[in-house]
């Protein structure tokens, strides 16, 4: 009787737990859909629409805006550097520092349509001297092979990136600066560098910070996250840019998670009101 009543609960659990897989499968399919039947130029339009009420928003009440961008930012340095964790290994809680030093460099020091090869070294050696301190900031000097879910690539030639990385840099800073250019331009910019692979090691972080960095530069701007559940859709869109020389699907999926990271940002903003007051409160108490 016992054990029948075990098995019971048993099944009942395992079929709660499919359920609860099958809509979570779902879901992903759903946004996935999304994704791919909106325009680059719909999804644009959202992104400026998000923007004004970001704006909006922090105008009333901008004490809610460092709490809110903490959240983004430990979302962002997580999906960036492991599977997130709570709490975080003391290794990678040093690595999401560097992360937080190398974003902030870029926001903070880079000009549009001056950005130089000595930066883009900069940002490399901010997240890479403590771990790998030999090659931290130098292009490498050997030939590799990339491979990431089964698949093998092949960079361009060592003897080629000083070329590269001049021709990448001058196409760039060639770009003027508007609301639209400083994210398509930004993610573009971001897979031409993925594309030339000039490090050893680290190449897609040191290209995350300068792409999140460069959006930073306009304050309401969130820290942008590629979740990893999305890794597999990321690495097929470089491979493709790699192949042919398509960039608009990177693009567009880089794009569309800057808008779900804006409404991310603005769900934080609008539900944490109880936190915000909290904070107040404590900072009003501390200073009586």
């Amino acid at each position: 009787m016992g054990h029948s009543r075990y098995y019971t609960i048993a099944r009942a659990a395992f079929g709660i737990g499919l359920v609860l897989l099958s809509s979570m499968y779902s879901v992903n399919l759903w946004n996935d859909f999304k994704r791919r039947r909106r325009s680059l130029p719909e999804v644009m339009a959202s992104i400026a629409s998000l923007h004004k009420r970001a704006k909006k928003i922090l105008a009333n009440h901008p004490e809610r805006k460092n709490l809110a961008l903490e959240e983004t930012f430990q979302k962002y340095a997580q999906h960036t550097l492991t599977i997130p964790q709570d709490p975080l290994p003391e290794y990678d809680r040093l690595r999401v520092e560097w992360m937080r030093s190398a974003t902030d460099y870029v926001t903070n020091d880079f000009k549009w349509g001056q950005i130089t090869d000595g930066q883009i070294r900069n940002v490399h050696t901010r997240l890479t001297r403590l771990e790998n301190p030999e090659i931290s900031g130098d292009y490498r000097t050997h030939d590799l092979v990339h491979e990431s879910y089964g698949e093998m690539t092949v960079p361009p030639h060592h003897g080629e990136i000083l070329r590269l990385m001049v021709e990448f840099l001058d196409w760039w800073n060639a770009q003027p600066l508007n609301f639209e250019n400083r994210i398509l331009i930004a993610a573009e910019a971001k897979l031409r560098l993925v594309a030339i692979y000039p490090f050893a090691d680290a190449n897609g972080r040191t290209s995350r910070a300068i792409f999140v960095g460069l959006l930073r530069q306009v304050p309401e701007f969130p820290f942008v996250v590629i979740p990893h559940s999305l890794r597999q859709s990321y690495f097929t869109a470089i491979k493709l840019h790699i192949k042919t020389g398509e960039t608009e699907v990177f693009v567009k999926f880089l794009v569309t998670l800057v808008e779900e990271s804006f409404q991310d940002f603005i769900k934080e903003l609008c539900t944490n009101k109880l936190k915000y007051k909290i904070i107040s409160e404590n900072k009003l108490g501390a200073s009586e």
